[in-house]
């Protein structure tokens, strides 16, 4: 335990890291730089999250995270992850077992009702063909639509998603993306952003539990039945909407 605890100590690319960057000068209007760039403090940022993929799932979920005062949550997220001294990426896709305790107060700091977040996902179904053999033009307006599903009665904000690859999006895209959308775009690396982080976890486990993945990690398998002794959401996954606390999650079936 000893040695495990001195590699995860010693792992400064985790939300720990993300946490000790931006906290020491927290505040609204905040900037602070990272080595992959800025941690943006500002009321008007939503945190996007993807589960699955549209050109080779039948399901898939996309999830907005809003928060309302992010200074207080990071710090709330500090609590906890000093409190276990796991300072690895928090993400569901990871086995590691050692994230089930921070994971388990994280739950319950989400769905508690001073937690200041709310998610709104979407959880798409379809047919992956209808996204392939597409030209890139074609694709781009197929894939907007996901956008505008996602987007509705969002105006004004900052869109933070995860960087797809290292080269990230293009200027032109973004630029592009806010023409179409009516907002900004930012990807950042999910290794310096906390609340993408959550994000990840929380809607992974939604998205599992609702479309009954058959999961072979035990980690997992616990976390998801956890967050389902919370919310009873095994019971509720066949709702058009789902409302949880703080969370609603909107079935789209796309054509």
């Amino acid at each position: 335990m000893k040695l495990i605890t001195n590699r995860r100590e010693a792992i400064k690319t985790s939300i720990a890291a993300g946490l000790a960057i931006v906290l020491p000068t927290l505040n609204v209007s905040a900037k602070k730089g990272t080595e992959k760039g800025e941690f943006l403090v500002n009321p008007s940022n939503k945190y996007l999250a993807k589960h699955g993929h549209q050109m080779k799932d039948n399901k898939y979920l996309w999830s907005i995270l809003t928060v309302d005062n992010e200074g207080q949550f990071l710090s709330n997220l500090e609590r906890i992850i000093e409190s276990h001294k796991y300072y690895s990426k928090l993400a569901y896709s990871t086995n590691d077992r050692f994230k089930k305790a921070p994971a388990m107060d994280i739950i319950d700091l989400i769905l508690s009702p001073s937690s200041g977040v709310s998610f709104k996902m979407y959880f798409f179904t379809g047919n992956p063909q209808n996204f392939k053999d597409l030209s890139p033009s074609a694709l781009n307006v197929k894939n907007n639509a996901l956008y505008t599903h996602v987007l509705t009665n969002v105006s004004n904000a900052n869109i933070v998603a995860k960087v797809e690859d290292r080269y990230g999006p293009s200027s032109e895209y973004n630029s592009k993306f806010a023409e179409i959308h009516g907002v900004s775009h930012q990807a950042k690396n999910v290794k310096f952003d906390p609340i993408l982080q959550v994000n990840d976890l929380i809607s992974g486990i939604c998205y599992s539990i609702i479309s009954s993945k058959q999961l072979m990690s035990s980690t997992k398998i616990e976390l998801n039945n956890i967050f389902n002794s919370k919310t009873n959401l095994a019971n509720l996954r066949n709702n058009n909407v789902i409302n949880l606390p703080n969370i609603q999650i909107t079935k789209i079936n796309i054509n």
